[in-house]
C-alpha cells in the first residue's frame, strides 16, 4: 500500500501544474484583450501555455490508467483532468481569435470578461494547492468553491450585459460584432468550465466526508 501512495500524491501534482500554467494563460490573455495591438508576443505565449497543459493532461490520463489505488473515484480524476484542459484551449482560443481576427482597439466588457476569468482559475489554483489535504481543510476549499459559484454568476451577467451592448452600439459594423461575441463567448465558457471543475471537487468532498 505505502508503495503507491507516490502514484496517488502525483494526481495532485499534475493538477497543481495544469491550474499553474491555467492562471498564466488567463493573465495573458488579459494582457492581451487590453492591448490587442501587442498580439503576437501574448499569442505565441498562449500557444505554448496550452500545449503545456495538454502534455499534462496527457500524462494524468496515462498514469490514471496504470495506476490501481487513486485517491478519488476514477471518472472524477478524469473529469478534473479534461475540464481543466478544456478552460485552457477555451482561454487560449479566445487570444487566437483576437490575433485571427485583426482586432486593434480594446473593448472594456471584454477586460470585465477577461479580468473575470482570471479570478476563477485563481480560486481554482487555491483550490487544488490544498486539495491533497481536503478532510482537513474541507471548509477552506468549499470557500473557494462558492467563491468560484459567485464568479460564474457575475460572468454570466457581465456577459449578457456585454452582448447587449454589443449589439445596441451604434457605428459598428456586423462583422465587427460578430468578431467580439465570438471572443466572449469563448472567455465566458472558460469561466463556465471552472465552475464544471467545481461541482466535481464538491462531489468529491460530499463522498469522502
Amino acid at each position: 500500500m505505502a508503495a503507491l501512495i507516490p502514484r496517488e500524491e502525483k494526481f495532485f501534482k499534475f493538477f497543481q501544474r495544469t491550474c499553474s500554467a491555467i492562471v498564466e494563460g488567463a493573465r495573458t490573455l488579459d494582457r492581451l484583450v487590453q492591448d490587442p495591438g501587442s498580439a503576437e508576443i501574448h499569442l505565441a505565449r498562449l500557444r505554448e501555455l496550452e500545449k503545456e497543459a495538454d502534455t499534462i493532461t496527457h500524462d494524468t490520463l496515462d498514469r490514471l490508467n496504470r495506476t490501481f489505488l487513486t485517491p478519488f473515484d476514477r471518472e472524477d480524476i478524469d473529469a478534473i483532468a479534461r475540464n481543466l484542459d478544456d478552460v485552457m484551449d477555451h482561454l487560449e482560443e479566445a487570444g487566437q481569435r483576437i490575433g485571427m481576427y485583426g482586432i486593434q482597439n480594446p473593448r472594456a466588457d471584454a477586460a470585465a470578461l477577461s479580468a473575470s476569468s482570471l479570478k476563477a482559475v485563481e480560486e481554482l489554483e487555491s483550490v487544488f494547492r490544498v486539495l491533497n489535504e481536503h478532510k482537513k481543510k474541507k471548509a477552506e476549499i468549499r470557500e473557494h468553491l462558492i467563491e468560484i459559484h459567485r464568479i460564474e454568476n457575475e460572468s454570466d451577467a457581465l456577459f449578457r450585459g456585454a452582448l447587449s451592448r454589443l449589439f445596441e452600439e451604434e457605428g459598428l459594423s456586423p462583422v465587427e460584432v460578430l468578431k467580439w461575441k465570438d471572443v466572449y463567448e469563448l472567455i465566458e465558457a472558460a469561466v463556465d468550465m471552472c465552475e464544471r471543475v467545481a461541482h466535481v471537487v464538491d462531489g468529491i468532498l460530499v463522498k469522502h466526508a
